[in-house]
């Protein structure tokens, strides 16, 4: 290889390994985001069934009841 044709095959495997890391970047950025998600509807899920159980827990000791735990 000569000079521009060599410039020429490093641009192109630059390139290749950039496109490489970026796909690998967006695929972890992607499992992250996931995850993040999943987390998220835990928190919702637990939150909403603290929420109900304190309701519970006030409607009873409305009534003169006392909480069961």
């Amino acid at each position: 290889m000569h000079g521009i044709e060599l410039t020429n095959h490093l641009r192109l495997l630059s390139g290749y390994h950039m496109g490489t890391d970026l796909i690998d970047r967006l695929t972890a950025a992607e499992r992250f985001q996931k995850q993040q998600r999943e987390a998220l509807a835990q928190a919702a899920d637990e939150i909403e069934r603290l929420s109900a159980e304190l309701e519970d827990a006030r409607r009873l000791q409305g009534n003169g009841c006392s909480p069961v735990a």
